[in-house]
Order: C-alpha cells, then sequence, then structure tokens
C-alpha cells in the first residue's frame, strides 16, 4: 500500500531548490550532492528522491542544527541511495516518501513526514504536523522504510503520516524513534511517554515488521492501529534499560519481540534497593542494571502467539503495562476494554536476570534483585494464558507483582512465576467480577480476528492455575468486585492443595460472599499456607469442606450460616476471627484461636491448643 507510488518517480539527486528561510549553497560533484546550510534553514523543492547509486549530504553547524526539505510538487520522495547529515534532517512531502531497500541514512536525527508542519512552528522548535488538504486528502498517503536509518548517539527519528510502516533497521543509540500514524500529531517535550505524542486525529496503522532499535532509548508506535510483528529493542549494557510505548485508539497486535531489559553490571557499591510501588524494584527507580518500562495499551490489545515481551534486569525488573496499570486506576494510562494474552506468548519483568560473570563477584551478589511489575488488564474482558514472570534473583531480592485482571476474566492453563529464592515471595493478583474456582474452566468467549467477544458469565479460574502459582513460591490474591448484574461473589468449588516447600498467602477478597465449598490445604515441607478470607460486603459460608494451613494462618472476618466445614488448627497455625462464626468442626491440635464474636460450633476438639476471645 505504501509502496504503490514508488515507480512512478525518476531516481535522481533532489532538484529544483528554493531557500525560503536561512541559507543554503548547492554542490554537485558526480552522483554527490552536497547542500550547505545554515541553522534552521528552509528549502523548497520541486522533487527530493536520491538514486540508488546517489549521495545526497547535508553539511551543517553541528548535531543541533536543523534543515527542512519541503516537497512543493506533486512528486513522491524514492530515497533509494545514501542521505547523510551530521546534523538533524526534516524531509516533509504530502504526496508520499518511500525509503527503499538498499537506502542508507546516516543523520544526526531525522524526521519524515507527510503531514506539513508550518515555517514558524519549525523555526520555533514546534513539532506539531498537520493535513496539508483542509478536505482530509492524501489520507491513504504514507511513509515506509525498507532500508537502513541510522542516528547519531541520542538521535531522534521520528516516521508520520496517515500511515507508516517499517520493514527495514531503524537504529537511534540511546535515542528515540517513533512511528506515529494520524492526521494531526504533535510532539510534545514531556518524559511521560503517554504525554509524548498527542494524535488529535488518529489514522491508519503504525506498523513494524523489521526492526526497531534504540539502545538504552525510548521506542514509540502510535496510531489507530498498531501492530509488531518485528523487533523492538531498548535493551541497555551500560545503563537502566530504555521506555517502549505501543499505543493505539483502536486495536494493538504483538506477535514479534518487544524488549527493555538491562544487562549493565552495578557497580561494586552498589546496594539492593528495597522493593518499590506496587510489588518491583524496576518500577519508578532509575539506577544501572533496572529493566525498562513497556506499555502496550489499546481499545483492544492483543499478545499473540509466539510473541516475547521482556522487561529483565540484572538488578530489578522493570514495569510491563498490557492494557492498563494496576488495578486500571492510573488515570494517565489508557485502559483496554478488551485484552488478550495468547498460550504461547512469554512476558517477563524478572530481577537479578545476571549469567555469572567474573566481574559481578567484586562486591556485588550475583542475580540478584527484585521482581518488577507485570499488569494485564482490561475494563471488561482479559484473556491471559500464557507465561508471565517477575522473579526476585537467585541470590536475592524479592519476588514481583503480576495482575491479570478485567470483569471477565479467563486464565486457564496461565503460568505464573513471581517467586524468590532467597527474598520474599511475589503476588499474582486477579480482579474479576464473579470468581468460581473449579477443576474445568468454561469458554466464556471466542476470539477472532484481533476482537474478544465474552460471554458475560463472570469468570472462572482452575483449581490447577492457583496451585501450580502457589506452588512455584507466588503468593495469590483474587478479588472482586461488584457490578454488571453480578454481586461479586467467590466460590470455591474445587480443592486447592499447596505441595510446594514455599510460604505463600492465598487471599481470597469478595465484594460480597465467599462460599467456601472444597478444601484448602497445605502438604509440602516447610511450605505452609496463609488464608485470609476478606468480605466487603457479605459473609464466608463453609461448606462440607476442610481447611488445614500446615502451619499457616488463616483470618476471617465473618463466618456465618449453618457450616458444616472442618477447620484444622496444627501445630502453628493461628486462626483469627474478627467476627462470629458458625462450625461444623473446630479441631485445634496445637493452634491457635483468636475470635472477636460469638463461636457456634458442632463439635470442639482441642489439644495442646489455645483460645482467645475478645
Amino acid at each position: 500500500m505504501l509502496l504503490a507510488f514508488a515507480a512512478h518517480t525518476a531516481q535522481a539527486n533532489p532538484i529544483g531548490a528554493a531557500v525560503v528561510s536561512g541559507q543554503a549553497s548547492f554542490a554537485t560533484s558526480g552522483k554527490t550532492l552536497t547542500v550547505t546550510n545554515t541553522p534552521n534553514a528552509i528549502i523548497n523543492w520541486q522533487n527530493f528522491s536520491i538514486g540508488a547509486n546517489e549521495i545526497t549530504r547535508f553539511a551543517q553547524q553541528s548535531a543541533s542544527s536543523a534543515v527542512l526539505n519541503r516537497v512543493i510538487a506533486n512528486n513522491p520522495s524514492n530515497i533509494l541511495g545514501s542521505l547523510q547529515s551530521n546534523g538533524r534532517v526534516f524531509l516533509v512531502n504530502p504526496s508520499g516518501i518511500v525509503f527503499g531497500a538498499n537506502a542508507t541514512v546516516n543523520v544526526a536525527g531525522m524526521v519524515a513526514s507527510t503531514l506539513n508542519i508550518s515555517n514558524a512552528d519549525f523555526l520555533a522548535g514546534r513539532y506539531r504536523f498537520t493535513n496539508p488538504s483542509p478536505t482530509g486528502g492524501g489520507a491513504g498517503v504514507g511513509v515506509s522504510n525498507a532500508g537502513s536509518i541510522t542516528a547519531e548517539t541520542g538521535g531522534q527519528i521520528y516516521l508520520i503520516a496517515p500511515n507508516v510502516e517499517n520493514t527495514g533497521i531503524i537504529n537511534a543509540p540511546n535515542g528515540e524513534i517513533l512511528l506515529t500514524a494520524g492526521h494531526s500529531v504533535e510532539l510534545v517535550n514531556s518524559n511521560d511517554p503517554n504525554l509524548r505524542v498527542n494524535i488529535t486525529a488518529p489514522a491508519g496503522d503504525a506498523t513494524n515488521v523489521g526492526q526497531l532499535v534504540a539502545s538504552s532509548g525510548s521506542l514509540g508506535l502510535f496510531g489507530a492501529v498498531v501492530k509488531n510483528s518485528g523487533t523492538v529493542n531498548a535493551n541497555s549494557a551500560t545503563m537502566q534499560g530504555g521506555k517502549i510505548v505501543f499505543k493505539a485508539s483502536q486495536r494493538v497486535e504483538i506477535s514479534g519481540t518487544v524488549s527493555a531489559n538491562s544487562t549493565a553490571l552495578p557497580s561494586a557499591s552498589t546496594t539492593l534497593p528495597p522493593l518499590q510501588g506496587e510489588g518491583g524494584g524496576g518500577d519508578g527507580v532509575q539506577s544501572v542494571g533496572n529493566g525498562g518500562t513497556i506499555q502496550i495499551l489499546g481499545n483492544q490489545v492483543g499478545i499473540m502467539d509466539g510473541a516475547t515481551v521482556t522487561a529483565n534486569g540484572t538488578q530489578n525488573g522493570g514495569t510491563i503495562l498490557i492494557g492498563g496499570d494496576y488495578q486500571g486506576k492510573n488515570p494517565n494510562v489508557q485502559n483496554a476494554q478488551i485484552t488478550y494474552v495468547a498460550p504461547t506468548a512469554t512476558l517477563s519483568a524478572d530481577g537479578g536476570n545476571l549469567t555469572p560473570s567474573p566481574l559481578a563477584g567484586e562486591g556485588w551478589g550475583e542475580e540478584a534483585g527484585n521482581g518488577g511489575k507485570l499488569i494485564i488488564w482490561a475494563d471488561n474482558t482479559t484473556r491471559a494464558y500464557g507465561n508471565l514472570s517477575a522473579r526476585g534473583g537467585a541470590n536475592g531480592g524479592n519476588g514481583g507483582l503480576i495482575e491479570t485482571s478485567g470483569h471477565y476474566l479467563d486464565v486457564a492453563g496461565i503460568k505464573i512465576d513471581a517467586s524468590a529464592m532467597n527474598g520474599l515471595t511475589g503476588s499474582w493478583l486477579l480482579d474479576p467480577i464473579n470468581v468460581t474456582i473449579a477443576a474445568t474452566a468454561d469458554a466464556g468467549g471466542a476470539y477472532s480476528g484481533g476482537i474478544w467477544t465474552p460471554s458475560l458469565t463472570g469468570s472462572t479460574i482452575t483449581n490447577t492455575t492457583i496451585q501450580a502459582a502457589l506452588n512455584a513460591g507466588t503468593s495469590v490474591t483474587i478479588t472482586t468486585t461488584g457490578g454488571l448484574a453480578e454481586a461479586g461473589n467467590i466460590t470455591v468449588s474445587a480443592p486447592i492443595t499447596q505441595t510446594g516447600t514455599s510460604a505463600t498467602t492465598l487471599i481470597l477478597q469478595a465484594d460480597n460472599n465467599i462460599y467456601l465449598n472444597s478444601a484448602i490445604s497445605a502438604t509440602g515441607v516447610g511450605g505452609s499456607l496463609n488464608l485470609d478470607l476478606i468480605t466487603r460486603l457479605g459473609a464466608t459460608t463453609l461448606g462440607t469442606t476442610t481447611v488445614d494451613l500446615n502451619g499457616g494462618t488463616m483470618t476471617s472476618a465473618y463466618i456465618a450460616g449453618v457450616n458444616t466445614g472442618v477447620i484444622n488448627l496444627a501445630a502453628g497455625t493461628t486462626f483469627t476471627l474478627n467476627g462470629a462464626g458458625d462450625f461444623g468442626t473446630l479441631s485445634m491440635t496445637g493452634g491457635t484461636l483468636s475470635n472477636a464474636g460469638a463461636l457456634n460450633v458442632g463439635s470442639l476438639n482441642i489439644v495442646g491448643a489455645g483460645v482467645r476471645g475478645t
């Protein structure tokens, strides 16, 4: 689509120049055109193309100097040869811009746009681009790159048009790369990636099939539809991982590789920082060795089969936001309506992600660092089936935070790991409306053509999915929020048994009631389970079930109804009841019961235990 006009233009160096601001001189030697310009010069051209064996070079005062080249005739630009400059080059052509497969661009910075920038805005350093046609024409005209575009260290490369596509290589070390699809675009001087690009009229596709590399820098793809099946890399070998943002008004699809890792070795004097924010050292910490930040946002977000999204750090894991931030509460981060993570997709924000090296032993514990923050969110429906991790380092550091939330949630077969071998376990938060924990998950809807259609019947989570997370050393939190004709209940209909050797916590926090109709237990050597039952409006009802936590603690606000369940308080177990309680059998063999209300117990067995009432 973007290449359709390529054959219509003769392959030659730019011709028909008219200087409208500043000064510029032109010299031709063989197939090389050299333009020497003053800072912020503006040149109108009849044609700006470069043939396959030709060179166009802009000689400028410094890397901060810029030249605006505007094509005023109806001739698209075909860059098939070499474009060079020691400064920044702007190329504006409403008829379209193509960088061919053999094109090479080496500049301090590059802006290629089919949208217009006024002379006044350019001279003022304001990056505001608008459609040159007052009637909205040229909607299908775009910018595409199949060649190699390279900026110097710290430079910027911006491709701006109603449609933008990269199938080649774009490289801006410690700089910034933006592919922005829209009819009206303004780039704002902001460190917040959500505020960096202001698109008031999102248009077609921003697509990457090739390689976008901004080591230690920032990358962004913006448009109505954003797709990546290539490589987007903001890794760093010397500092913190970079920042990557995919943001669409409609749909984002990721099927390639997205990475903002840090492989930097912290100095010998570096000490491991504490956890930051919601379960991750990488969130908000600016430090050598921390993973970076990745945001993949849109109305519909799909992380497809085979996709890899990583923000790992040699120190702390970074932050990955898919469809929103923590519990969807960050007003500066766009929330998705529908989010999908495919079964073979891999997402990780691991800390201490360091291959042992002799250098690491010089005062620094190898593989030490906190896990980061990994959020999968949708206001409506989340289907998360992939491999998610926010692990602490093998030799130190705490596990991070993983959240998979949506009003309608399906996590069948998901693999979760927020463990820490030598630190506090991390946590996995699930936050739908109604939840049933069962042996078999329901289908709950269908995914087709990038769109998930939910059945809107609540969420079912398999007991084996929860067990797998607990056994891996990850604490699990399931919360509900009433709404959309559902009360916000949690029903346990299949047994949950922890068999791992790490102490973990299971928190069931319901907006309404908790129905405990199946056993919750821990049997692993040293692997106690802490159980918190929290109800905001209702109560916890025990069915014919058993709770045995292997020395863990159990806390509940109110246990109501005619209960036939069994609670076994083994040695070292503490049960705190912050209200009244009805039990079928309460067996205490060395545990402690602390209650603040009346107890109604069908059968009470006490052996070497303690009871405290208030």
